[in-house]
């Protein structure tokens, strides 16, 4: 093509693509900003999350450098963003309808948070699609509140309406209440594998863990503060960046990923790290999910793109 898609820049696509890269019918992936916020709990801000991932977007490489491929070939294209002022209960029914007509065809979406009560209208949707679904749940929270603040829809808990759709792997947690810890102890739809253990072997272990088919759900303060300061609420002891990366190929690889959400981003007044490293984690788990973790690299049907800068 004669102009990089870098050159004219797209402010609301990710990674500032153009067409034919874009084009909504044939894409693979979806990427779908949800500004959604009414129930978090610490620092407000998270609202604003999605719309600074994409501009974070614009600064990251269209080769993976890992995977020795370029993911957007898959095709990725960005839609307007859902919005919603309703209650909780309420945007997660509309939300379950939306992702459900986004999702025809067999695209994947990829959601931006917004509270991580995204992911919950997300799940129910995919699960009518994929009976045999499971979650893996990446988050410094158990998120497994019956109720808080006096909502079951809150972004505390995520996790506990999510079990009641499909069973859940949790990954990083280090902060739960003893109601949370008691819930874990007594139910069999989680499996929780805490900061604290340290397994060696986290991304076999979460990978047996699981069904064939997966949903993720990936809240940004699941990596340590140090890496990923943005976030309404940080807890310290979190996951590297790079574990993140481990788990999440050796869940590609194994398994199919069938929808993913990345959420609570809070962006900082004169600091971009956080929405680069949401970025970049977004096109890392489309890129896993196209090539499989880099074990199938598809006969892609859109050109490679050469001197783009």
């Amino acid at each position: 093509m004669e102009s990089s898609p870098k050159t004219d820049r797209q402010a609301n696509n990710f990674l500032a693509l153009t067409p034919p890269y874009t084009d909504a019918g044939p894409a693979g992936f979806w990427v779908v900003p949800v500004p959604y916020e009414r129930t978090t709990s610490f620092q407000q801000g998270t609202a604003r999350g999605p719309e600074a991932i994409l501009a974070a977007s614009h600064q990251v490489e269209f080769h993976d450098e890992e995977l020795e491929v370029q993911p957007l070939r898959a095709g990725i294209h960005t839609a307007a963003a859902f919005t919603s002022d309703a209650d909780p209960e309420s945007f997660v029914r509309s939300l379950t309808e939306a992702y459900a007509s986004w999702s025809r065809k067999g695209r994947i979406i990829a959601l931006l948070g917004g509270e991580h009560t995204v992911a919950v209208g997300a799940v129910r949707a995919v699960k009518d699609r994929h009976p045999d679904l499971g979650v893996l749940h990446i988050d410094a929270h158990a998120d497994l509140r019956e109720t808080y603040d006096g909502s079951p829809y809150s972004h505390a808990c995520t996790a506990r309406r999510l079990v009641e759709t499909a069973p859940v792997v949790q990954v990083g947690i280090r902060a739960l209440s003893s109601p949370e810890a008691r819930f874990l102890r007594e139910t069999e739809g989680v499996k929780a594998f805490m900061a604290h253990d340290r397994i060696r072997d986290l991304p076999k272990r979460v990978t047996e863990a699981l069904p064939d088919t997966v949903y993720i759900t990936l809240d940004i303060d699941g990596l340590d503060p140090s890496e990923a300061p943005g976030t309404g609420t940080p807890e310290p002891g979190g996951l590297r960046y790079r574990e993140v990366l481990d788990v999440l190929r050796e869940v590609a690889r194994q398994k199919t990923v069938v929808g993913m959400d990345l959420t609570e981003v809070r962006p900082v007044p004169g600091s971009a790290v956080t929405e680069v490293v949401a970025a970049r984690l977004v096109y890392k788990m489309i890129g896993y999910t196209a090539t499989r973790g880099g074990t199938r690299i598809p006969d892609w049907r859109l050109p490679e793109i050469l001197g783009e800068e």
